[in-house]
Protein backbone atom coordinates (compact mmCIF):
# COMPACT_ATOMS: atom_id res chain seq x y z
CA UNK A 1 0.00 0.00 0.00
CA UNK A 2 1.54 2.89 -1.36
CA UNK A 3 1.49 6.28 0.57
CA UNK A 4 1.33 10.12 -0.11
CA UNK A 5 3.91 12.39 0.93
CA UNK A 6 2.63 15.41 0.24
CA UNK A 7 6.00 17.90 1.43
CA UNK A 8 8.73 15.77 0.64
CA UNK A 9 7.78 13.59 -2.78
CA UNK A 10 4.67 11.68 -4.62
CA UNK A 11 3.92 7.82 -3.25
CA UNK A 12 0.05 7.36 -2.97
CA UNK A 13 3.79 8.20 -2.31
CA UNK A 14 17.25 -2.91 -13.94
CA UNK A 15 21.13 -2.74 -14.45
CA UNK A 16 23.77 -5.21 -12.71
CA UNK A 17 25.12 -2.44 -11.00
CA UNK A 18 24.93 0.67 -9.51
CA UNK A 19 25.98 2.52 -12.03
CA UNK A 20 26.97 6.15 -12.66
CA UNK A 21 25.00 8.67 -15.01
CA UNK A 22 26.70 11.68 -16.77
CA UNK A 23 25.30 14.74 -16.20
CA UNK A 24 24.05 15.46 -19.74
CA UNK A 25 21.77 12.48 -19.28
CA UNK A 26 19.11 13.40 -22.18
CA UNK A 27 16.90 12.40 -19.36
CA UNK A 28 18.11 15.03 -17.07
CA UNK A 29 18.32 17.78 -19.64
CA UNK A 30 17.53 21.49 -18.47
CA UNK A 31 14.41 22.99 -20.38
CA UNK A 32 15.30 25.84 -22.98
CA UNK A 33 14.89 29.28 -22.07
CA UNK A 34 14.23 29.35 -18.12
CA UNK A 35 17.03 31.22 -16.84
CA UNK A 36 16.38 34.06 -14.60
CA UNK A 37 15.63 36.86 -17.30
CA UNK A 38 13.96 34.56 -19.82
CA UNK A 39 10.94 33.47 -18.82
CA UNK A 40 7.83 35.28 -18.53
CA UNK A 41 5.71 32.49 -16.40
CA UNK A 42 6.87 34.43 -12.57
CA UNK A 43 6.06 38.34 -11.54
CA UNK A 44 6.65 41.00 -9.37
CA UNK A 45 5.87 39.87 -5.54
CA UNK A 46 5.87 41.86 -2.37
CA UNK A 47 7.38 38.57 -0.66
CA UNK A 48 7.57 40.20 2.71
CA UNK A 49 7.02 37.04 4.82
CA UNK A 50 9.80 35.79 3.37
CA UNK A 51 12.27 37.75 4.97
CA UNK A 52 13.30 35.35 7.36
CA UNK A 53 14.25 33.00 4.72
CA UNK A 54 15.84 35.78 2.55
CA UNK A 55 17.92 36.82 5.64
CA UNK A 56 19.45 33.78 6.53
CA UNK A 57 21.00 33.65 2.59
CA UNK A 58 21.79 37.07 2.53
CA UNK A 59 24.49 38.17 -0.40
CA UNK A 60 24.66 34.31 -0.82
CA UNK A 61 22.02 32.00 -3.06
CA UNK A 62 18.62 33.30 -3.18
CA UNK A 63 15.76 31.53 -1.29
CA UNK A 64 13.72 29.74 -3.62
CA UNK A 65 11.29 26.92 -3.78
CA UNK A 66 11.68 23.65 -5.40
CA UNK A 67 8.17 22.42 -7.35
CA UNK A 68 8.28 19.05 -8.37
CA UNK A 69 5.38 18.29 -11.36
CA UNK A 70 4.66 14.88 -12.31
CA UNK A 71 2.69 13.95 -14.99
CA UNK A 72 1.95 10.58 -17.12
CA UNK A 73 4.76 11.07 -19.54
CA UNK A 74 7.60 13.35 -17.95
CA UNK A 75 7.98 15.20 -15.04
CA UNK A 76 9.94 18.73 -14.17
CA UNK A 77 11.25 20.47 -11.28
CA UNK A 78 10.89 24.49 -10.68
CA UNK A 79 13.01 26.66 -8.74
CA UNK A 80 11.23 29.74 -7.89
CA UNK A 81 12.43 33.09 -6.42
CA UNK A 82 11.00 33.68 -2.92
CA UNK A 83 11.70 37.59 -3.42
CA UNK A 84 10.85 38.18 -6.33
CA UNK A 85 8.01 35.39 -7.34
CA UNK A 86 10.05 34.69 -10.52
CA UNK A 87 10.97 30.54 -12.10
CA UNK A 88 15.01 31.12 -12.21
CA UNK A 89 15.15 27.73 -13.27
CA UNK A 90 13.63 24.38 -14.03
CA UNK A 91 14.77 20.70 -15.03
CA UNK A 92 12.88 18.33 -16.80
CA UNK A 93 13.35 14.86 -16.30
CA UNK A 94 11.47 11.45 -17.48
CA UNK A 95 9.48 9.48 -15.46
CA UNK A 96 6.02 10.10 -13.71
CA UNK A 97 7.15 9.88 -9.71
CA UNK A 98 9.90 12.28 -8.92
CA UNK A 99 10.89 14.55 -5.84
CA UNK A 100 13.30 16.65 -4.52
CA UNK A 101 14.98 16.16 -1.46
CA UNK A 102 16.71 18.60 0.84
CA UNK A 103 15.82 17.85 4.83
CA UNK A 104 19.07 19.17 6.41
CA UNK A 105 21.04 18.59 3.42
CA UNK A 106 24.27 20.49 2.20
CA UNK A 107 22.87 19.95 -1.54
CA UNK A 108 19.92 19.54 -2.82
CA UNK A 109 18.48 16.43 -4.64
CA UNK A 110 16.24 15.22 -7.12
CA UNK A 111 14.87 11.92 -7.20
CA UNK A 112 13.81 10.05 -10.23
CA UNK A 113 11.57 7.82 -8.54
CA UNK A 114 10.51 5.89 -11.28
CA UNK A 115 13.45 5.95 -13.29
CA UNK A 116 15.82 4.92 -10.29
CA UNK A 117 17.81 7.87 -10.96
CA UNK A 118 19.56 9.86 -7.54
CA UNK A 119 20.76 13.83 -8.72
CA UNK A 120 22.65 16.15 -6.86
CA UNK A 121 21.70 19.79 -7.93
CA UNK A 122 23.85 23.05 -7.89
CA UNK A 123 23.74 24.51 -4.74
CA UNK A 124 23.64 27.65 -6.20
CA UNK A 125 21.53 26.95 -9.50
CA UNK A 126 19.58 23.72 -8.22
CA UNK A 127 17.69 23.63 -11.52
CA UNK A 128 20.83 22.42 -12.88
CA UNK A 129 22.43 18.74 -12.49
CA UNK A 130 26.10 18.45 -11.02
CA UNK A 131 26.26 14.62 -10.59
CA UNK A 132 24.00 11.55 -10.82
CA UNK A 133 23.21 8.24 -9.73
CA UNK A 134 21.37 4.87 -11.23
CA UNK A 135 20.22 3.28 -7.63
CA UNK A 136 18.69 -0.20 -9.16
CA UNK A 137 21.59 -2.30 -7.91
CA UNK A 138 21.13 -5.79 -8.57
CA UNK A 139 18.57 -6.82 -5.82
CA UNK A 140 14.97 -8.15 -6.89
CA UNK A 141 12.08 -6.36 -6.65
CA UNK A 142 11.22 -8.86 -3.24
CA UNK A 143 7.44 -8.90 -3.96
CA UNK A 144 7.34 -5.17 -4.41
CA UNK A 145 6.98 -2.30 -7.36
CA UNK A 146 9.60 -2.91 -10.49
CA UNK A 147 11.17 0.43 -10.05
CA UNK A 148 13.20 1.32 -6.75
CA UNK A 149 11.42 4.48 -5.44
CA UNK A 150 14.37 6.43 -3.69
CA UNK A 151 12.44 8.38 -1.09
CA UNK A 152 15.54 9.99 0.31
CA UNK A 153 19.65 10.73 0.25
CA UNK A 154 21.23 11.26 3.44
CA UNK A 155 25.04 13.06 3.15
CA UNK A 156 26.56 11.56 5.82
CA UNK A 157 30.49 11.96 6.55
CA UNK A 158 33.60 10.80 4.42
CA UNK A 159 32.38 11.41 1.21
CA UNK A 160 29.28 9.05 1.42
CA UNK A 161 25.38 9.22 0.91
CA UNK A 162 22.40 7.06 1.69
CA UNK A 163 19.84 6.29 -0.53
CA UNK A 164 16.61 5.03 0.83
CA UNK A 165 14.54 2.97 -1.61
CA UNK A 166 11.48 2.38 -0.45
CA UNK A 167 10.39 -0.98 -2.45
CA UNK A 168 13.80 -2.53 -1.63
CA UNK A 169 15.97 -3.82 1.25
CA UNK A 170 19.00 -2.78 0.45
CA UNK A 171 20.20 0.99 0.48
CA UNK A 172 22.47 2.25 -1.64
CA UNK A 173 26.15 4.06 -0.62
CA UNK A 174 26.65 6.65 -3.64
CA UNK A 175 30.23 8.17 -3.35
CA UNK A 176 29.29 12.12 -3.33
CA UNK A 177 32.71 13.33 -4.09
CA UNK A 178 32.68 11.70 -7.54
CA UNK A 179 31.26 13.73 -10.48
CA UNK A 180 30.11 10.89 -12.48
CA UNK A 181 28.08 8.53 -10.26
CA UNK A 182 30.61 6.58 -8.16
CA UNK A 183 28.99 3.90 -5.97
CA UNK A 184 30.42 3.11 -2.92
CA UNK A 185 28.35 -0.22 -1.82
CA UNK A 186 25.16 -1.33 -0.47
CA UNK A 187 23.65 -1.86 3.26
CA UNK A 188 21.67 -5.29 3.14
CA UNK A 189 18.30 -5.02 6.00
CA UNK A 190 17.13 -8.03 4.27
CA UNK A 191 17.72 -9.45 7.96
CA UNK A 192 15.41 -7.25 9.35
CA UNK A 193 12.13 -8.24 7.55
CA UNK A 194 9.86 -9.72 10.21
CA UNK A 195 8.45 -13.00 10.28
CA UNK A 196 4.90 -11.71 9.43
CA UNK A 197 5.45 -9.21 6.82
CA UNK A 198 4.27 -11.31 4.03
CA UNK A 199 5.61 -9.00 1.02
CA UNK A 200 8.91 -9.47 2.20
CA UNK A 201 10.04 -5.77 2.32
CA UNK A 202 11.41 -3.42 5.32
CA UNK A 203 9.77 -0.47 3.60
CA UNK A 204 12.53 2.17 4.81
CA UNK A 205 10.52 5.55 4.34
CA UNK A 206 13.21 8.29 6.26
CA UNK A 207 16.40 8.20 8.05
CA UNK A 208 18.71 11.19 9.57
CA UNK A 209 22.59 10.81 10.00
CA UNK A 210 24.43 12.09 13.21
CA UNK A 211 27.61 13.25 12.23
CA UNK A 212 28.67 13.20 16.42
CA UNK A 213 27.72 9.62 17.09
CA UNK A 214 29.08 8.28 13.09
CA UNK A 215 25.32 6.76 13.03
CA UNK A 216 22.69 7.08 10.49
CA UNK A 217 19.02 6.38 11.64
CA UNK A 218 16.42 4.95 9.33
CA UNK A 219 12.68 4.61 10.14
CA UNK A 220 10.84 1.25 8.80
CA UNK A 221 7.37 1.26 8.12
CA UNK A 222 7.32 -2.70 8.37
CA UNK A 223 3.81 -2.78 6.84
CA UNK A 224 2.54 -5.74 4.83
CA UNK A 225 1.29 -3.57 1.38
CA UNK A 226 -0.74 -6.88 0.61
CA UNK A 227 -2.74 -6.70 3.67
CA UNK A 228 -5.08 -3.82 2.28
CA UNK A 229 -9.03 -3.39 2.36
CA UNK A 230 -10.51 -4.09 -1.40
CA UNK A 231 -10.36 -0.74 -2.74
CA UNK A 232 -7.27 -0.11 -1.16
CA UNK A 233 -8.07 2.79 0.78
CA UNK A 234 -7.16 0.96 4.24
CA UNK A 235 -4.11 -0.85 5.32
CA UNK A 236 -4.74 -3.63 8.12
CA UNK A 237 -2.76 -4.33 11.49
CA UNK A 238 -0.85 -7.55 11.39
CA UNK A 239 1.79 -8.69 13.83
CA UNK A 240 4.51 -6.39 13.16
CA UNK A 241 6.40 -3.43 14.35
CA UNK A 242 7.69 -0.41 12.57
CA UNK A 243 10.77 0.34 13.94
CA UNK A 244 14.22 2.79 14.24
CA UNK A 245 17.37 1.12 12.97
CA UNK A 246 20.62 2.04 13.53
CA UNK A 247 23.83 2.11 11.08
CA UNK A 248 27.21 2.71 12.10
CA UNK A 249 28.43 4.91 9.24
CA UNK A 250 32.62 4.41 9.94
CA UNK A 251 31.49 0.44 9.07
CA UNK A 252 28.03 1.06 7.16
CA UNK A 253 26.98 -1.67 9.47
CA UNK A 254 23.96 -2.67 11.47
CA UNK A 255 24.09 -1.91 15.15
CA UNK A 256 21.83 -2.68 18.05
CA UNK A 257 20.24 0.18 19.92
CA UNK A 258 18.90 -1.43 22.83
CA UNK A 259 15.63 -1.70 21.62
CA UNK A 260 13.05 -4.91 21.39
CA UNK A 261 13.06 -5.08 17.51
CA UNK A 262 15.38 -7.03 15.35
CA UNK A 263 19.08 -6.79 16.14
CA UNK A 264 18.86 -4.56 18.88
CA UNK A 265 16.50 -1.55 16.77
CA UNK A 266 13.37 0.72 18.65
CA UNK A 267 10.50 -0.83 18.30
CA UNK A 268 8.03 1.92 17.83
CA UNK A 269 4.50 2.61 19.83
CA UNK A 270 2.63 4.02 17.25
CA UNK A 271 2.46 1.88 13.48
CA UNK A 272 3.17 3.13 9.72
CA UNK A 273 5.29 6.48 9.88
CA UNK A 274 4.70 7.78 6.32
CA UNK A 275 7.10 8.59 4.27
CA UNK A 276 8.05 12.52 4.96
CA UNK A 277 6.32 12.49 8.09
CA UNK A 278 9.54 13.03 9.75
CA UNK A 279 11.50 16.15 11.74
CA UNK A 280 14.10 16.33 14.15
CA UNK A 281 13.63 18.54 17.21
CA UNK A 282 17.02 19.89 17.83
CA UNK A 283 16.18 21.12 21.81
CA UNK A 284 15.07 17.91 22.40
CA UNK A 285 17.31 15.79 20.74
CA UNK A 286 14.52 13.77 19.67
CA UNK A 287 12.97 12.48 16.37
CA UNK A 288 9.37 12.75 15.59
CA UNK A 289 7.29 10.54 13.37
CA UNK A 290 3.73 11.23 12.20
CA UNK A 291 2.44 7.90 11.44
CA UNK A 292 -0.95 6.75 9.54
CA UNK A 293 -1.62 3.85 12.27
CA UNK A 294 -3.77 0.61 10.74
CA UNK A 295 -7.11 -0.12 10.78
CA UNK A 296 -8.65 -3.70 12.61
CA UNK A 297 -9.82 -6.30 9.45
CA UNK A 298 -13.49 -5.64 9.06
CA UNK A 299 -15.57 -8.53 10.88
CA UNK A 300 -18.83 -10.02 8.45
CA UNK A 301 -21.26 -7.72 9.23
CA UNK A 302 -19.06 -4.78 8.51
CA UNK A 303 -21.04 -3.92 5.68
CA UNK A 304 -19.21 -1.63 3.25
CA UNK A 305 -16.69 0.71 5.65
CA UNK A 306 -14.00 -2.15 4.52
CA UNK A 307 -12.00 -1.75 7.40
CA UNK A 308 -12.63 -1.65 11.31
CA UNK A 309 -11.04 1.01 13.79
CA UNK A 310 -7.72 2.46 13.52
CA UNK A 311 -5.48 2.46 16.10
CA UNK A 312 -1.51 3.20 16.36
CA UNK A 313 -1.68 6.43 14.88
CA UNK A 314 -0.49 10.04 15.69
CA UNK A 315 3.04 11.38 16.79
CA UNK A 316 5.63 9.83 18.55
CA UNK A 317 8.70 10.88 19.33
CA UNK A 318 12.07 9.34 19.48
CA UNK A 319 15.06 10.46 21.97
CA UNK A 320 18.25 10.38 20.10
CA UNK A 321 19.73 10.31 23.78
CA UNK A 322 18.35 6.98 25.49
CA UNK A 323 16.36 6.25 22.42
CA UNK A 324 12.89 6.36 24.42
CA UNK A 325 9.65 6.40 22.72
CA UNK A 326 6.71 8.55 23.65
CA UNK A 327 2.95 9.13 21.80
CA UNK A 328 2.76 13.07 22.14
CA UNK A 329 -0.56 12.38 20.00
CA UNK A 330 -3.12 10.10 19.29
CA UNK A 331 -5.40 10.12 16.25
CA UNK A 332 -6.88 6.88 16.32
CA UNK A 333 -9.95 8.12 17.64
CA UNK A 334 -9.91 11.69 16.38
CA UNK A 335 -10.97 10.77 12.60
CA UNK A 336 -13.17 8.29 11.34
CA UNK A 337 -11.85 5.01 9.32
CA UNK A 338 -11.03 6.36 5.68
CA UNK A 339 -10.60 10.02 6.66
CA UNK A 340 -7.17 11.99 7.95
CA UNK A 341 -4.55 10.19 6.17
CA UNK A 342 -1.23 11.94 7.68
CA UNK A 343 0.44 13.96 4.95
CA UNK A 344 3.06 15.85 6.37
CA UNK A 345 4.55 17.31 9.45
CA UNK A 346 6.57 20.73 9.89
CA UNK A 347 7.33 22.85 12.77
CA UNK A 348 6.01 26.65 12.31
CA UNK A 349 9.17 28.10 13.77
CA UNK A 350 12.84 26.85 13.98
CA UNK A 351 13.16 28.78 17.72
CA UNK A 352 10.58 27.41 18.85
CA UNK A 353 9.29 23.64 18.59
CA UNK A 354 6.50 23.64 20.76
CA UNK A 355 4.84 24.84 17.54
CA UNK A 356 3.92 22.32 14.55
CA UNK A 357 1.48 22.08 11.80
CA UNK A 358 0.09 18.91 10.26
CA UNK A 359 -1.02 17.41 7.34
CA UNK A 360 -4.28 15.48 6.37
CA UNK A 361 -5.48 14.29 3.56
CA UNK A 362 -9.52 13.77 3.60
CA UNK A 363 -11.95 14.72 0.71
CA UNK A 364 -9.17 17.47 0.33
CA UNK A 365 -6.14 18.64 2.52
CA UNK A 366 -6.61 20.02 5.76
CA UNK A 367 -3.88 21.45 7.95
CA UNK A 368 -4.10 21.92 11.52
CA UNK A 369 -1.83 23.80 13.83
CA UNK A 370 -0.70 21.71 16.90
CA UNK A 371 0.91 22.70 20.23
CA UNK A 372 3.27 19.72 20.93
CA UNK A 373 3.00 19.58 24.56
CA UNK A 374 -0.73 18.75 23.71
CA UNK A 375 -2.18 15.06 23.57
CA UNK A 376 -4.96 17.07 21.60
CA UNK A 377 -4.84 17.98 18.13
CA UNK A 378 -7.79 20.17 18.76
CA UNK A 379 -9.81 22.18 15.69
CA UNK A 380 -7.49 24.65 14.92
CA UNK A 381 -7.35 24.43 11.48
CA UNK A 382 -4.86 27.20 9.17
CA UNK A 383 -7.10 28.84 6.81
CA UNK A 384 -6.13 28.52 3.39
CA UNK A 385 -3.12 26.33 3.40
CA UNK A 386 -1.29 24.87 0.85
CA UNK A 387 -2.06 21.27 -0.18
CA UNK A 388 1.30 20.43 -0.47
CA UNK A 389 3.69 22.58 2.01
CA UNK A 390 7.08 22.86 3.31
CA UNK A 391 7.84 25.24 6.83
CA UNK A 392 10.04 28.21 6.34
CA UNK A 393 10.84 28.42 9.94
CA UNK A 394 9.46 31.65 10.44
CA UNK A 395 5.67 30.95 10.70
CA UNK A 396 4.60 30.69 7.16
CA UNK A 397 3.59 27.48 5.16
CA UNK A 398 4.90 27.93 1.53
CA UNK A 399 3.68 25.08 -1.20
CA UNK A 400 0.59 25.16 -4.14
CA UNK A 401 -3.03 25.00 -3.92
CA UNK A 402 -4.27 23.14 -6.78
CA UNK A 403 -8.02 23.96 -8.56
CA UNK A 404 -9.28 21.06 -10.40
CA UNK A 405 -11.46 22.54 -13.53
CA UNK A 406 -12.60 20.96 -16.55
CA UNK A 407 -9.89 20.81 -18.83
CA UNK A 408 -8.01 19.34 -15.83
CA UNK A 409 -5.78 20.93 -12.89
CA UNK A 410 -3.98 24.51 -12.17
CA UNK A 411 -1.72 25.42 -9.39
CA UNK A 412 -0.63 28.54 -8.04
CA UNK A 413 2.16 28.83 -5.55
CA UNK A 414 1.34 30.48 -1.90
CA UNK A 415 2.95 31.83 1.47
CA UNK A 416 0.23 31.26 3.71
CA UNK A 417 0.74 33.17 7.60
CA UNK A 418 0.19 29.90 9.91
CA UNK A 419 -1.06 32.54 13.03
CA UNK A 420 -3.51 33.75 10.82
CA UNK A 421 -4.20 32.12 7.52
CA UNK A 422 -3.36 34.97 5.42
CA UNK A 423 -1.94 33.90 1.91
CA UNK A 424 -0.06 35.43 -0.74
CA UNK A 425 0.09 34.16 -4.64
CA UNK A 426 3.86 34.17 -4.83
CA UNK A 427 4.03 34.10 -8.54
CA UNK A 428 1.57 37.34 -8.79
CA UNK A 429 -1.42 35.46 -9.59
CA UNK A 430 -0.54 34.07 -12.68
CA UNK A 431 -1.29 30.67 -13.21
CA UNK A 432 2.43 28.91 -12.42
CA UNK A 433 1.12 25.37 -14.00
CA UNK A 434 -1.44 24.23 -16.03
CA UNK A 435 -1.51 20.04 -15.77
CA UNK A 436 -4.09 18.05 -17.34
CA UNK A 437 -3.27 14.77 -15.26
CA UNK A 438 -0.57 15.64 -13.41
CA UNK A 439 0.44 16.62 -9.54
CA UNK A 440 2.28 17.75 -7.46
CA UNK A 441 5.29 15.80 -6.28
CA UNK A 442 6.77 17.33 -4.01
CA UNK A 443 7.90 21.26 -2.40
CA UNK A 444 11.76 21.92 -0.55
CA UNK A 445 13.14 25.44 0.28
CA UNK A 446 16.47 25.82 -0.91
CA UNK A 447 18.92 26.90 0.96
CA UNK A 448 17.38 25.59 3.90
CA UNK A 449 16.04 28.51 6.04
CA UNK A 450 17.57 26.89 9.49
CA UNK A 451 19.59 23.47 9.44
CA UNK A 452 18.43 21.02 11.92
CA UNK A 453 21.85 19.87 12.71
Amino acid sequence: MKKTLSWACALCLGAASLAGCATDDSTMAPAPATEAGKDAKGGANDASNSDATRDAVAGKTPARLLVTVNDSKSSELVAIDLATGKVDGSLSFSGSLGTSYAYDQPYPFLLEQKSDVVARLDSTRPWKVDASWNVTLTDGVDGGYPYTDPVAAIVGGGGKAYVLRYDRNEIAVIDTTSSDGGELGTIDLSSLVQKNDADGIVEMTAGMYVAGKNRLYVVLENIDEDAVSADGEFLYCVDTVSTIVGIDTTTDAIVSLGGTGPQGSIALKGYNPVPGGFVYDKAGDRILLFEEGCYAMPTSDAGDAGAGPRSKGGVEAVSLNDFASTILLDISSDFAPGLGYPSGIAFADEADHTHAVLGFDFTGSEVYRWDTTSPKLGASLVPNAPDVFVSDGAGHLLGTVTAETDAGSSTKVVSVEIATGTSKTLNDGHELFSMPGGFIGGVDIWPQPSPSL
